[in-house]
């Protein structure tokens, strides 16, 4: 998380004139078996990983702070909502695009100010030490045709003690190239050949006698497997490990890819939506988690693709007409030679985001996590003439959990990715 805290010194909320963008800095089939203990950067056990379970985190509630008893009328998971300041909420009604950056302001969390209202707003520490940004407000709606996107640090806690709804975009996808992440997710490091950061990690990219023979890097992972690079006269560098809970518990973004001659993908970010009344996403409205693309190089070694996000959904009723996904970014094509080509980041629809490719008969990258092929594919190697090119493995799917009264959230025609099908996206009952 090195590359999102260096943004943090640049980072401004003097954004709210013109424009708005919100940021915060396995198994086969769905890599739910295997998450990674605390000690290895992975989630302590949040509990039974049924997809009816009920234990959202949060074990008693209290009085809310400044605000005086808790006005959802259930516990949310991986906050308390003592923690918070519910006087003078506003409602806010995003109007414009908009980007917010999550930090803290000497110690505490500053405020969305994005829209007609300024939320109240806290840092707040989880269990496994990892922080998250707070914003609450009375309402939220975000306007038809405007996006709304989340960079930095801290993974995003959106809590509105009426409604939320979705009419255009909110977004906290890694950025394609460089090496941004989502808010709480993993970057790419900043050395060629190196693993990539995070529980799923993609294996680093190998050169053989500084030649264009080895392997490409392998693809990152969340719930769904990472892919393998393609591999030239050595052992392919291995795709990451699945982590994290079905129950989102605690709130953690994507990891990165390993990374070949060219930047590898950044994990998507984790959100949580918090509403004491509804949320609605609208059919034009969407809410995506999205993997970065690996890059390719000339050199024939390119990059693994960065795995989705988390997305988290709390409130009595929760209706999707329109998009949630958390897919996975595609892995970078290594040019052998020629110029590589960059994967395609996690889209905002159930089909996986497409490995680079190249027409000339060179590799292509392994294609990311979606719907419900929730594990990425590998990259392969191709030649042409005496050039090798190895492509990257595409970056696996991540996370997304609704939690309602019913446990049942309407779909109404929306697109939900990873599939409701698999493992990756479950439904509970609030706390």
């Amino acid at each position: 998380m090195s590359a999102n805290f260096q943004r943090l010194a640049v980072a401004s909320l003097a954004l709210l004139a013109a424009s708005c963008t919100v940021t915060t800095n396995g198994a086969t089939d769905g890599g739910t078996s295997d998450a990674a203990p605390p000690s290895e950067g992975g989630p302590p056990d949040a509990g039974p990983a049924d997809a009816g379970a009920t234990d959202g985190g949060a074990t008693e509630a209290g009085d809310a702070g400044e605000g005086g008893s808790n006005p959802l009328g259930f516990m949310p998971s991986n906050i308390d909502p003592s923690q918070l300041d519910f006087t003078n909420l506003p409602d806010v009604d995003m109007a414009q695009s908009c980007n917010f950056f999550t930090t803290t302001a000497n110690g505490h969390g500053q405020g969305l100010g994005c829209g007609t209202g300024n939320a109240n707003a806290t840092i707040i520490t989880q269990s496994n030490q990892i922080k998250v940004d707070v914003q609450v407000v009375h309402s939220l709606r975000i306007e038809p045709n405007n996006v709304v996107k989340i960079s930095g640090p801290y993974p995003l806690i959106l809590v509105a003690t009426g409604t939320i709804e979705i009419v255009g975009g909110l977004t906290v996808s890694a950025e394609p190239g460089g090496n941004g992440s989502g808010p709480g997710g993993y970057a790419s490091p900043n050395m060629q050949n190196t693993a990539g950061p995070g529980p799923g990690g993609g294996g680093a990219a190998v050169l053989v006698n500084s030649g264009p023979y080895g392997t490409a890097g392998g693809g990152a992972a969340f719930c769904g497997l990472g892919g393998s690079g393609g591999a030239s006269m050595i052992t392919a560098a291995m795709g990451g490990m699945a982590y994290g809970t079905p129950q989102i518990v605690p709130l953690v973004g994507g990891s990165a890819g390993g990374m070949g001659g060219g930047q590898s993908g950044g994990g998507g970010g984790a959100i949580q939506l918090v509403a004491g009344t509804s949320i609605t996403v609208d059919a034009t409205g969407y809410v995506t988690a999205g993997g970065g693309p690996g890059q390719g190089n000339s050199a024939g070694l390119a990059s693994g693709g960065g795995s989705g996000g988390a997305i988290l959904l709390e409130a009595p009723t929760v209706t999707i007409a329109g998009k949630l996904a958390a897919n996975g970014g595609g892995g970078g094509q290594g040019g052998g030679g020629s110029t590589g080509q960059t994967g395609t980041a996690g889209g905002v629809n159930g089909t996986p985001a497409p490995g680079g490719t190249d027409t000339s008969g060179l590799s292509t990258g392994g294609n990311g996590g979606a719907g419900t092929t929730v594990n990425a594919t590998n990259g392969n190697v191709g030649t042409s003439g005496s050039q090798v090119g190895a492509g990257g493995g595409g970056g696996g799917a991540g996370w997304i959990r609704i939690n309602t009264t019913s446990g049942s959230a309407t779909l109404t025609g929306g697109t939900v990715s990873p599939d409701p099908s698999t493992p990756c996206t479950t439904q509970g009952k609030l706390n």
